[in-house]
């Protein structure tokens, strides 16, 4: 994808750092995804969230990947406010329904 191109990169990156790089990559697939299939929302989702909460995992996984946590984030916004990341309607209510779900489940616990 082509976020993830670096002029800096060696010919030839570690094995290390392309799995790496895989794991970016599956990130910004989850959050591309615009289909119905429930548990990919809910992938979706998480995925949007750990993008937003630029957890400690989420630089430690950019610094694998040889690239600064800041540039991963800008280009996730940049494509969020662009629109090419986007929830649909149906996705969003499934969340929120999700999220009653998950409530009461636990409460009954």
């Amino acid at each position: 994808m082509d976020y993830l191109k670096n002029e800096k990169d060696p010919e030839e990156l570690q094995p290390e750092v392309k799995l790496w790089r895989a794991v970016l990559s599956k990130a910004f697939e989850d959050v591309l995804y615009r289909g119905l299939e429930r548990p990919l929302i809910v992938y979706k989702n998480e995925a949007h969230m750990w993008f937003v909460e630029k957890s400690e995992d989420f630089d430690y996984v950019c610094y694998c990947s040889l690239f600064e946590p800041e540039y991963i984030s800008d280009k996730y916004f940049t494509m969020l406010e662009s629109g090419k990341i986007k929830f649909t309607k149906k996705q969003i209510e499934y969340l929120k329904w999700r999220k009653i779900y998950d409530q009461r489940r636990n409460k009954n616990k």
